[in-house]
């Protein structure tokens, strides 16, 4: 799929359009919230934070899961963090957390759980461990990141 963009061309006011962009099928059942993030604030964190930042899952289709995915929705992706030291995760997370697009950040690595208690944004961040435990996942290798 191609998305095409429009713009007004503000030299001789001429209307153009952009050389289109690749779009996925799968993009395409996201949120604009959730590109937003993936395709434009990943990266910008990732280049100020001088790492590579891996989304290792965007939108899935729905499953027969007993539980509610906002992946099936296009709300929710999640970003590899076990290549990354405990303090980088922390300015990883921090990132996110400030973001007003970002409406929650499911991780089980009590570590990153325990920095960010006082915080005035710690309503966001939500400890997976039980859910993992239930649904034999692993939220501590990754963070789950949820749009609004």
């Amino acid at each position: 799929y191609l998305e095409y963009k429009y713009k007004k061309q503000i030299a001789n006011d001429n209307l153009y359009i952009e050389p289109p962009t690749q779009v996925t099928k799968e993009e395409l059942q996201e949120t604009a919230n959730l590109r937003q993030i993936a395709n434009k604030f990943t990266p910008q964190v990732g280049q100020e934070l001088g790492v590579n930042l891996k989304i290792t899952s965007r939108y899935r289709p729905k499953t027969a899961q007993n539980y509610k995915s906002y992946h099936s929705e296009g709300r929710a992706l999640d970003i590899s963090m076990s290549e990354h030291p405990l303090e980088t995760q922390i300015k990883i997370v921090e990132s996110y957390l400030n973001n007003p697009l970002v409406q929650a950040i499911g991780t089980s690595n009590k570590e990153i759980l325990n920095h960010f208690k006082n915080s005035a944004h710690k309503t966001k961040l939500k400890d997976e461990s039980e859910f993992d435990k239930r649904h034999k996942t692993n939220h501590l290798n990754h963070i789950h990141i949820t749009v609004k």
